[in-house]
């Protein structure tokens, strides 16, 4: 059997569940605002946007310097018939499922669940331990 490599975003919605007020309550964020929810997803919305923020940076920042000259056609596959394709298909998909959604809603939807940035998604798969335990690479 081989070695597989679990992400550290397992982990921690591991530990997040474990913690967190659904198991052993040493971390509930609903007694931070007084059980405010309204001000508890506004402060969820504005912390997700600095570390979403901070991880693109830092994904740009570790590219080398003319990765998007080497990379510029399999960029381009990926993110124009690829993405788009798969992006309009879940939206038709959305927009069947839900009764009385309007496809321009279904495409927001869908916009969310469709992975939208294939630099930080090959971020997730890049390293020795990607390739061991995806199979993935020179090695594999």
């Amino acid at each position: 059997m081989a070695d597989t490599t679990i992400a550290d975003a397992v982990f921690s919605t591991i530990a997040g569940i474990l913690f967190g007020p659904l198991c052993a309550n040493l971390i509930n964020p609903y007694e931070w605002f007084n059980h405010d929810t309204h001000t508890l997803l506004n402060f969820t919305l504005h912390l997700s946007r600095i570390i979403i923020g901070i991880q693109v940076f830092f994904n740009g920042a570790n590219l080398p310097k003319r990765y998007i000259k080497t990379e510029w056609l399999s960029l381009f596959m990926v993110l124009v018939p690829i993405m788009t394709f798969g992006w309009l298909l879940i939206g038709l998909l959305i927009w069947g499922i839900i009764p009385d959604l309007s496809y321009l809603e279904a495409l927001v939807i869908a916009a969310c669940i469709v992975p939208t940035d294939p630099v930080l998604a090959n971020s997730i798969c890049k390293g020795e331990p990607s390739s061991v335990g995806f199979g993935i690479g020179p090695d594999a």
